[in-house]
């Protein structure tokens, strides 16, 4: 059972559709393949993946899609940084700072990296989100973290939400979505049931 996972989605209600998976017995091998951006769709389409789990849907009437609980992102900087001790930022005054991104993982961005959110001059480019959360809480540059990530960090303290004019949030509309001619098996069904379950859980507890 193959599923390609976008990796700013939550880990945890993943790892708990996993390990409820694996505790049915079932006589399946479970890959989960981490991408993003373009490379969520890449990696499905190439490995003829079985689920994929994607932060927006585009209506493509060759997929079942399922949504998923909407999933925030946040603008924020270490305490200490030039920016945290503004009251408001503009988009010009961002671009004066180091700009962090996670690398789209798409094949077309491999060799020409795709222009970054607020088109600064000075942009560090990383694999992954916990890596962009080291970067950020030593204060490296700014840029955009998933809030599940980036929460403890901005109760303590370390972190803050920068003032930015046109908002500090961003939200994505996650969807799982397979494929409308090839039906799930068994093995698919189950995974996409522990993955709901787990979902509802976190949004419960």
């Amino acid at each position: 059972l193959s599923v390609v996972v976008d990796g700013v989605y939550p880990t945890a209600p993943l790892m708990q559709a996993v390990r409820a998976f694996t505790a049915l017995g079932l006589p399946t091998q479970l890959r989960i393949h981490v991408e993003y951006q373009s490379g969520v769709v890449a990696r499905f389409e190439q490995d003829a993946a079985d689920l994929m789990l994607m932060l927006e849907f585009d209506g493509t009437g060759a997929w079942t899609a399922i949504p998923l609980p909407d999933l925030e992102m946040a603008l924020v900087a270490a305490a200490d940084h030039p920016l945290a001790a503004r009251e408001r930022v503009d988009r010009d005054t961002l671009r004066e700072h180091v700009e962090l991104v996670v690398r789209d993982s798409g094949p077309a961005f491999v060799g020409t990296p795709r222009e970054a959110w607020f088109g600064s001059r000075h942009v560090v480019r990383l694999s992954d989100f916990h890596s962009k959360l080291i970067a950020i809480r030593a204060g490296a540059g700014h840029g955009w973290l998933p809030a599940w990530l980036a929460e403890p960090h901005l109760a303590s303290g370390e972190l803050v939400r920068l003032p930015y004019t046109d908002g500090d949030r961003w939200t994505y509309h996650p969807h799982i979505v397979h494929r409308r001619d090839v039906p799930l098996g068994r093995a698919g069904r189950q995974f996409l049931a522990q993955l709901q379950a787990a979902v509802v859980g976190v949004q419960e507890s």
